[in-house]
């Protein structure tokens, strides 16, 4: 029996979330998986200098509110497939929120937003690095301008390498049901000797020298090459170099990212 697969969805009820959403439960369709959505909001966004009892009838019809334009848009955004979704606003301290969902709900691979919505900022962190800290397994950080959709327009691409992934049922079957051939994007440490890996996997490829700009270089192949997926296993070591940092990486490029279980 095939397993079934949990994809947990971070957003707020913004803008961007219906890409947010429809990204996922595309990805939700390729690997057969159920959907969980969370949405939390801290009190303090909620209620300004107000008596103890009007504090609570705020939260209270914020609360319901948020749920009911939740649940509208996930009936909406699931129209015409048999995917399982759930979901569930919190309200309360962000971090407290997100780690002990991830517990519960246990995921197979996170899905949130490139951009920081205001309800998952907090005080000396961010919520990308938060979650990559929490959360050991595999992360995908949807663009929020091009909606993720597994059709004959998604062209792959790789930085460095796709070893992390090898093993990996999720990416298997994703690999399985993309046309186009993956790009491979290298950068080349100025102290080692450029190797072209031998694997199965057939992708062309660009090969960057180590620079202060090789991250915004990469960017703009990434769109030249229309891009509009990029694999990266984030235990490589380059990335623990501040030119070349995840951090810069998920803030520069523009297409969606799938991030290897650490």
């Amino acid at each position: 029996m095939n397993k079934k697969y949990r994809i947990l969805v971070l957003s707020d009820v913004n803008n961007s979330i219906d890409n947010i959403i429809q990204s996922a439960l595309n990805l939700a369709k390729v690997i057969k998986a159920d959907i969980e959505f969370l949405c939390v909001k801290k009190p303090s966004e909620m209620i300004g200098k107000e008596s103890q009892l009007s504090a609570i009838r705020t939260i209270n019809r914020e609360f319901i509110t948020t749920s009911n334009k939740v649940k509208e848009l996930l009936l909406e955004a699931k129209k015409g497939s048999n995917i399982n979704v759930d979901y569930k606003v919190s309200i309360g301290n962000l971090k407290d929120e997100i780690s002990q969902h991830i517990k519960t709900v246990n995921p197979d691979i996170i899905v949130l937003g490139k951009n920081k919505p205001k309800f998952l900022k907090f005080t000396g962190d961010k919520v990308i690095n938060f979650i990559l800290k929490e959360f050991k397994g595999m992360v995908m950080i949807a663009s929020e301008k091009k909606m993720f959709e597994v059709n004959d327009s998604l062209k792959p691409g790789v930085l460095n390498s796709l070893s992390a992934f090898r093993k990996n049922h999720i990416i298997g079957n994703l690999l399985d049901n993309i046309k186009n051939p993956l790009t491979r994007f290298r950068i080349l440490d100025q102290n080692e000797n450029f190797v072209k890996e031998d694997n199965d996997v057939a992708y062309k490829e660009y090969v960057f020298d180590e620079s202060d700009n090789v991250v915004k270089n990469i960017s703009k192949y990434l769109s030249k090459s229309n891009i509009n997926l990029l694999f990266i296993d984030r235990k490589q070591e380059s990335l623990k170099k501040s030119k070349t940092s995840l951090q810069n990486i998920i803030n520069t490029f523009d297409c969606s990212l799938i991030l290897s279980p650490n």
